[in-house]
């Protein structure tokens, strides 16, 4: 006999509103990109919690009914009568699944419910699923036997994979999708139990996600299905109530955890007995995390092993094969040896799953990096342990540092930390020494290298001669420890490891990789910093950060501070810090991988020589891979006096001329090209010319004050890069071009930028690399047949084409006079060279991208960093204001005159330009032999001249000015520029090289600074560091996360007791102008 379940009257009614959760997902995500959807999980966003708080509101909290509802629950399990299915059904899509979880009769029904046996045949939701979501789900299937654990990174592909079939309107399962997020909440269930706080947060989120989809599968029905749709709860392969059950069981066994309480520290730990001096510790598993985990593994084991051969250093390597991936090669049988290395044994530990599953929050991730760690630490051979991982591959010159055998076992040693793509095509097929060749012979390795030096240089002096000369400071000053890759290189004795025994048994996240720091530290345990060229470069690949970071437990952001302060004491999930740490007490499966035994090559026979001979050289930075042919040498310290030697330009090699052409900044100057733009276009750029520029210059200045005064007093403007970019690439553009892209204006309206810039933007993003597959199209990337690379090509190839057509539409414009003959295209046109040549109508367009890409990134970075220092320094603030005032006499804006008397506020901007040029270093080849610098070098050799050490150095910009770290803009005082040797200070480059828009950069500047000053009072955030960044994805370092609340110049123009006044200045008039020549171009183009 059937029985009726008859519940509430509510039921039906609250089903009919629609809750349209997976288009509300969809449309925060982007639209066509995907929001992760751990982010939607975990993220601090009041737009979330208002949606779920709908969410909640339609549902019910359980009454009396719980024990009816059990029953029905029993009811359906054993008989599967679809008329209670349906009932039960209904019921379950009105209660807050949370409240499930609370009670004994709740986590009743969940057994009953995960007991139900899907019937596949008979599930619409089936009937939208495809071979991949089998694959899917056979892996879920597996972990909820506790068989392996799902990689949280698989679930955010699934996810990936839903979103493209919703773009691609391809059929979808909600309960499907419904699933992924009782995964999230699977993953938390432990931590909120044990822990609380935001775990707690997460945990509910992820359920009434999960719910709120569900609820849409039903709501969403055709006519006369309703009932098929409400059986897909029970019926359908997504194990949402197996899920459920699971979340129910980590909760308790949260509740229910206990941490161990630690041993004493000073308990003696067992050790393995040191028959090495160095063991090289790295972890890993064969599920390729990141993207060539395998290949990523046997470069660096190639590369270490061969070079610690060379030098023979006695020494192992130890891989940790933590957690292995189901039905997946053993990594031990991955290894691929190179010839050359085979007195460095590879010795492989396989920790297996049921260790795993052993700790109670084994399904935050799949593995434990620390805690696979540990259980290297406990069975290392060696007397000292690098500790690093897959990605990374050591500087020739770090080897040769561990080589000369005198590590001090009371010191913990950092490399500098680098990153560099080595999963080009380049790279493909090198052999070990092929590729240390390679990668420490790129351009930019060695200019990004060279700005590391520079700072470490200045932040850790006492350790600067460390790397090349073995010598350090013993009572040097406690410096902050370096941060910055913190778990790719610690090097240090395993006694004082031992001591303080690894690192804490949890989860893995970028807080633990910093606490071994914290505990050798708290050890009395001495850090130095190897500067380069000891570095350790760490292989770009495809990251999910974003999911890592989801998994945060126990140590975050917020707890550090008090974690590090005290990092002996036992964590709330921690399974302790007894004797046992790193299992000691566990025997487990090792192999060794085979050693082929062939001679070493060139590079063994470089490294030994090196080695023998110890090479110091502690003013230039000699790059040891000596069969390039042309070999380069770094200024530490540069001279002024240096520069005066005859040397010739190099050419530019960080943007590619695939999207810039033949322009001036980019091409060679034995171009012909070059010498004919050489010759014309600085006539655009003349004192006379730029004056004449005025009119355009304060138009947008006026823009810009126009658009700022809308904001409320004290409103907060986090986006103060794009506006300066706006604004300077509308005065480049007006000026050079004759045209007005309005994109201030666009940008106070919300609009999208003036295609011109957008295209622009577009193609020298890609050029550089700073647009990627991975920023463009998120995980979408990695959908069946998506091709992302193909695709951004095709997209990038068309922006460039894009880029030409609206070059020679304003050519084919100013030819016919339609723009004005005031422009720098017009000089291009009109103008000959001293030798009667003219500009090749083909090159005009590169160098019409050359002035964008110098003219607007460079002026308007810049003038970010001079804001934030005037913010913080309001002294200087002050007397700059004053100065503005006196030549102001009361006027809202500066004349033409007005702007070369305005000598302090210049000041402050060629001070702003010392700290952070947009020049990171400077490079010549040698024109023919010489001394420089005392050093001598060689026609041929190429020198690299980091433009940040030679406007730090303290004897040209310290003494009676303090710090030459610090913002001081009386440095530029007449007198102090007067004793000042005249080539201490090229920001912009010099000689034929150097910037030939500089005095239109400082018109414009000191137009906007003068303005900005008088109109308004920027506030900067409380705790904000300013640091130079390219994450902005232009050519220019800019402020990172330039930020400012606004609020009206007190006693200004704006100025209403406290309030803003919009700007009383014609700005619609303007508008409309600007709108007619915008009109005008497109009559051109079309």
């Amino acid at each position: 006999m059937v029985r009726s379940c008859l519940l509430l009257p509510w039921i039906l009614p609250n089903l009919a509103r629609g809750s349209q959760t997976l288009e509300w997902l969809f449309d925060m995500g982007g639209g066509q990109q995907v929001f992760p959807l751990m982010d939607f999980v975990a993220s601090e966003s009041q737009e979330i919690d208002a949606f779920l708080e709908q969410q909640r509101q339609r549902l019910v909290m359980p009454g009396s009914s719980l024990t009816q509802i059990h029953d029905e629950a029993a009811h359906v399990r054993h008989q599967s009568a679809a008329a209670n299915e349906v009932a039960l059904a209904d019921w379950l899509l009105q209660i807050h699944w949370s409240s499930l979880l609370d009670s004994d009769l709740g986590r009743g029904i969940l057994a009953e419910l995960s007991a139900v046996t899907p019937q596949i045949e008979s599930s619409p939701c089936d009937a939208a699923s495809y071979d991949v979501d089998d694959v899917f789900l056979e892996r879920l299937e597996r972990s909820l036997q506790g068989i392996e654990t799902l990689p949280l990174e698989q679930n955010e592909f699934k996810w990936a994979d839903f979103f493209g079939r919703k773009i691609t309107q391809q059929p979808l399962c909600l309960v499907g999708v419904a699933t992924l997020f009782l995964v999230a909440a699977d993953i938390t269930a432990f931590a909120s139990a044990a822990e609380g706080g935001e775990h707690q947060m997460r945990l509910e989120r992820a359920l009434l996600f999960a719910q709120s989809l569900v609820r849409q599968h039903v709501e969403e029905a055709p006519p006369g299905q309703i009932d098929r749709h409400r059986r897909d709860l029970f019926r359908s392969r997504w194990p949402i109530w197996r899920l459920m059950r699971s979340i129910q069981k980590e909760l308790d066994a949260g509740h229910e955890f206990r941490a161990p309480q630690n041993a004493a520290l000073d308990t003696p730990q067992q050790e393995t007995e040191d028959l090495l001096y160095l063991t090289v510790i790295v972890q890993c598993r064969n599920d390729d995390y990141g993207g060539n985990m395998l290949l990523r593994l046997n470069r660096m084991l190639a590369t270490t092993t061969r070079m610690l051969h060379t030098t023979q250093v006695p020494s192992e390597i130890i891989v940790v094969e933590w957690n292995p991936v189901f039905n997946a090669a053993a990594i031990h049988e991955e290894i691929q040896r190179e010839a050359g290395a085979e007195s460095v044994p590879i010795r492989v530990i396989q920790v297996p799953t049921s260790v795993h599953m052993s700790m109670p929050h084994h399904k935050a991730h799949p593995i434990f990096e620390h805690t696979a760690e540990n259980v290297a630490f406990r069975r290392a051979r060696g007397k000292f342990i690098l500790k690093t991982n897959i990605d990374n591959i050591l500087s020739p010159d770090t080897i040769l540092f561990i080589a000369r055998q005198q590590l001090d076992p009371n010191v913990v040693y950092r490399a500098t930390y680098m990153e560099y793509d080595v999963t080009c095509p380049e790279a493909e097929g090198l052999k070990a020494d092929e590729l240390v060749e390679w990668l420490f012979s790129r351009e930019e390795m060695i200019s990004g290298m060279n700005m590391e030096m520079a700072d470490l240089r200045l932040k850790y002096p006492e350790d600067a001669l460390v790397c090349t000369e073995g010598r350090f400071v013993p009572d040097a000053p406690q410096r902050p420890f370096y941060w910055a890759g913190s778990g790719d290189f610690v090097l240090a004795s395993k006694q004082k490891i031992m001591e303080v025994r690894g690192y804490p048994e949890v989860a893995q996240n970028w807080q633990t990789d910093d606490m071994i720091h914290c505990r050798l530290r708290a050890a009395g345990v001495r850090q130095v910093v190897l500067q380069p060229p000891c570095v350790t470069v760490h292989q770009n690949h495809r990251r999910i950060n974003r999911v890592r970071a989801s998994t945060r437990w126990v140590i975050t952001d917020k707890n550090f501070q008090e974690v590090c302060e005290n990092p002996f004491k036992p964590l709330k999930t921690e399974i302790g810090l007894d004797g046992n740490w790193g299992f000691a007490d566990r025997t487990f499966e090792e192999h060794v991988a085979p050693r082929p035994p062939l001679p070493t090559s060139a590079l063994g026979a470089l490294l030994r020589a090196r080695h023998v001979r110890q090479l110091q050289t502690s003013h230039i930075l000699r790059w040891k891979i000596r069969w390039k042919l042309s070999p380069r040498k770094t200024l530490l310290k540069p001279k002024a006096e240096a520069l005066r030697h005859k040397a010739r330009q190099l050419l530019h090699g960080f943007i590619t001329q695939d999207f810039t052409a033949n322009g001036l900044f980019t091409s060679s100057e034995k171009s012909e090209d070059w010498k004919t733009g050489h010759s014309l276009l600085p006539r655009g750029f003349n004192q006379i010319k730029v004056k004449g520029f005025a009119p355009q210059i304060l138009a947008k200045t006026r823009a810009f004050v126009g658009e700022w005064s809308k904001f409320e007093a004290g409103e907060l403007v986090e986006d103060v890069n794009e506006w300066l970019t706006a604004m300077t690439a509308d005065a480049v553009v007006s000026c050079s071009m004759g045209m007005d892209m309005c994109n201030v204006e666009r940008l106070g309206s919300k609009q999208a930028p003036h295609k011109f810039v957008e295209t622009f933007r577009f193609g020298l993003g890609v050029s550089i690399g700073s647009i990627t597959a991975q920023s463009e199209y998120g995980l979408k990337r990695f959908l069946p047949f998506f091709d992302a690379e193909g695709q951004l090509q095709e997209k990038y190839q068309a922006s460039k084409k894009e880029m030409q057509r609206q070059v020679e539409v304003l050519v084919e414009a100013t030819r016919r006079g339609e723009l004005g003959d005031n422009s720098i295209i017009a000089t291009m046109l009109n103008d000959t060279s001293a030798d009667g040549k003219r500009v090749r109508y083909s090159a005009l367009y590169g160098h019409v991208v050359n002035l964008m890409i110098a003219g607007h990134e460079t002026t308007a970075a810049t003038l970010g960093f001079t804001l934030q220092l005037l913010a913080e320094h309001p002294v200087y603030e002050e007397r700059a204001l004053e100065e503005v005032r006196q030549v102001l006499q009361g006027r809202t804006e500066p004349a033409v005159d007005d702007v070369p008397k305005l000598q302090f506020v210049e000041q402050c901007f060629r001070e702003a330009l010392r700290l952070y040029s947009p020049v990171t270093s400077i490079t010549r080849d040698v024109a023919h032999d010489t001394l420089l610098g005392g050093h001598r070098v060689y026609q041929g050799e190429r020198i690299n001249l980091v433009t940040r050490a030679l406007h730090t150095n303290p004897e040209y910009w310290g003494g009676e000015f303090g710090d030459p770290m610090s913002f001081n803009p009386d440095r530029f005082s007449p007198e102090a520029v007067r004793q000042r040797h005249p080539n201490a200070y090229h920001p912009w480059g010099f000689a034929s090289r150097a910037c030939i828009g500089s005095q239109f950069a400082l018109f414009e500047a000191k137009t906007f600074l003068a303005s900005i000053l008088i109109h308004f009072r920027l506030q900067g955030i409380p705790g904000y560091r300013l640091v130079a960044s390219c994450e902005g994805g232009g050519a220019a370092p800019s402020a990172e996360k330039l930020a400012f609340r606004v609020f009206p110049r007190p006693g200004g123009p704006l100025w209403a007791d406290g309030l803003m006044l919009p700007l009383a200045l014609p700005v619609a008039e303007a508008k409309e102008s600007m709108e007619e020549d915008r009109a005008s171009i497109s009559t051109v183009s079309s």
